[in-house]
């Protein structure tokens, strides 16, 4: 019996998250619930820097949000934040959970696949029992499942084209100059992740929506207090968005 050896599918989940309406409440405490796990390791997410960058407070975070979403139309503020949620939350999901910046840190990875191609994509080898594939082999894991696996593949709907037409769909409803080079970063960051398999583009994508989320369209140290008991990670504040600059 064979038994199926597979990258994660995180970022299929991530992509399809990304054109949901919202994630809901409980979905948001069971994501962010992953901080209590987390907490003690150094995140893969964070980039090493000089100083830690002061978090605005509430009564910025407020200030500014009235004054980035000035002009815009409530249907499109609900889309604006159901997007940039989603998409926080299922990217903090996959470096919590699932290791996924370490994943994509390889170039070669089959995860890359994800980003790359619609339709049927490899994700993976299925193996005879007792042929897991094992790094000591002497062979990628790719080359190992070639070799002695089948091949699984997945139907994939929506790769980074996808991403970046919708936050490009975003972008069009947006009156305020800096948030919109704040799409503008994350749109030509996906186009550089699908072209040079360069993990760091895709930890970038993370910073900014994490910071436009928790600190912009949210407060998220205090509307997510109620879901968590461990905050390091909404605590977090990378300094990303260009609005604060």
């Amino acid at each position: 019996m064979k038994k199926l050896i597979t990258e994660s599918l995180i970022l299929i989940f991530i992509l399809t998250a990304c054109g949901k309406s919202d994630i809901s409440s409980t979905d948001t405490a069971s994501t962010t619930t992953a901080t209590e796990t987390a907490s003690e390791n150094v995140s893969e997410a964070d980039t090493e820097s000089d100083a830690e960058p002061q978090k605005p407070s509430k009564d910025e975070v407020l200030e500014k949000r009235a004054e980035c979403l000035e002009g815009m139309s409530e249907e499109d503020i609900s889309r604006l934040n159901s997007v940039i949620k989603n998409t926080n939350l299922a990217l903090e999901w996959g470096y919590l959970f699932s290791n996924l910046f370490s994943k994509l840190s390889d170039p070669d990875s089959l995860q890359w696949n994800e980003i790359d191609y619609t339709g049927e994509i490899l994700i993976g080898y299925a193996f005879e029992e007792g042929m897991d594939y094992d790094e000591s082999c002497g062979m990628t894991y790719e080359e190992y499942g070639e070799k002695y696996g089948q091949k699984v593949v997945e139907y994939n709907e929506k790769d980074g084209e996808y991403f970046i037409n919708l936050m490009s769909e975003i972008k069009d409803t947006i009156k305020n100059d800096k948030l919109s080079k704040d799409f503008d970063t994350m749109i030509e960051d996906m186009r550089q992740a699908k072209a040079t398999h360069d993990v760091q583009y895709i930890i970038d994508i993370y910073h900014i929506a994490h910071d436009m989320d928790y600190y912009l369209l949210r407060y998220g140290p205090e509307e997510m207090a109620m879901y968590v008991q461990d905050m390091s990670t909404v605590n977090t504040y990378y300094g990303a968005l260009e609005v604060y600059k």
